[in-house]
């Protein structure tokens, strides 16, 4: 029973889940640091100034972030396989019929494309989500996680087209040459077929035909491996073409890399004039509060309005003294009559 070895796709998925979470306990630390000081820092994961630090659960595109490294790192060990198999290719004596080998390198050529457009795939997932990021940092984070792996994927794409290319040149330099000994070859074999029939017939029954038959073999041999050769140039031939058929998918996947980059690059311009207008409008409201308050302060109006408030209130009291002090004298002379007409 035939059966896959996981075991390098479950390390590499393990590493970056851990790597994951050391990144995101290191910034949820740093946080802490900043929010409530050293002082404040809590080491049991409780609740601190009403954000609880304990239950920061990763963002949502993670997980397309860890498909895109291993995609990357099966290309990388493919893109090497493929370039290793055209050395070999390229570096055989004859030209044998090396049909599993090249049945190898397109397995190897339709993998690497379906990995280049399942990473393009993988990477405009983090970009639509980053979109959604309703949190700054994270948002940030998302951004710059779609750059690097757009460049991770524009540089083994750039390394496997020229590979590509370096073999498609030497292979059609080595056709060149074979096609010059082949069109030279078949003229020869058919002068020496003419003089070996020419002299058959000037020479003796039996010799003649002794030696006839024997040329006759091997003129066969000869057309038997001219055609054996023919069959191998058309194999090459076609291998060529599957060859720019892939060159010609990979155009179409670096023109949507590029257009990613671009709209990227665009993203980026409009966040960093987003934030140059949020800091010029924070300066001038800024302008604006020390304006008002130095007409707060300096206002004639203001000061004379505080002074009248004043003073009627100081009136008023006055005028409520006076009269209890009045009530309280005629209450007195009442009293002083009475007691002095006794």
């Amino acid at each position: 029973m035939a059966a896959r070895n996981l075991t390098e796709a479950f390390i590499i998925m393990r590493n970056n889940a851990l790597q994951t979470k050391h990144i995101y306990a290191e910034q949820n630390l740093s946080d802490r640091m900043a929010l409530v000081g050293p002082e404040n820092v809590s080491s049991d994961g409780v609740e601190l100034r009403g954000i609880n630090l304990g239950n920061t659960a990763p963002p949502p595109w993670i997980d397309s972030l860890e498909e895109t490294q291993y995609i990357l790192s099966r290309l990388k060990t493919k893109v090497d396989s493929l370039i290793e198999l055209q050395s070999k290719q390229l570096t055989r004596p004859t030209l044998d019929d090396n049909s599993q080998e090249e049945r190898q390198m397109e397995q190897l050529t339709r993998e690497i494309g379906r990995a280049f457009s399942s990473g393009f795939r993988q990477v405009q997932t983090i970009r639509s989500a980053a979109k959604h990021e309703t949190k700054h940092a994270e948002k940030q984070l998302a951004v710059s996680a779609v750059m690097a792996l757009s460049s991770a994927l524009q540089e083994l794409g750039l390394r496997y087209r020229s590979a590509q290319q370096d073999y498609l040149q030497k292979i059609n330099s080595r056709e060149e040459r074979n096609r010059l000994f082949f069109d030279d070859e078949p003229f020869n074999m058919m002068n020496k077929t003419d003089y070996w029939l020419n002299e058959s017939t000037s020479s003796e029954p039996t010799s003649s035909m002794w030696q006839g038959q024997q040329r006759q073999d091997h003129v066969l041999l000869q057309l038997d491996d001219v055609e054996q050769d023919i069959r191998i140039a058309v194999e090459r031939e076609q291998e060529v073409e599957n060859i720019v058929q892939s060159i010609s998918e990979l155009q179409n996947v670096f023109k949507e890399l590029a257009v990613m980059v671009q709209d990227q690059g665009t993203v980026l311009d409009r966040i960093d004039y987003n934030m140059e207008q949020t800091q010029v409008q924070v300066q001038e409201g800024c302008q604006q509060l020390k304006k008002a308050e130095s007409y707060k302060t300096s206002n004639r109006k203001m000061i004379n309005l505080f002074i009248n408030i004043l003073l009627c209130h100081i009136q008023i009291l006055v005028t409520v003294l006076l009269y209890h002090f009045c009530i309280f004298l005629k209450l007195y002379l009442m009293f002083f009559s009475q007691s002095h007409s006794n």
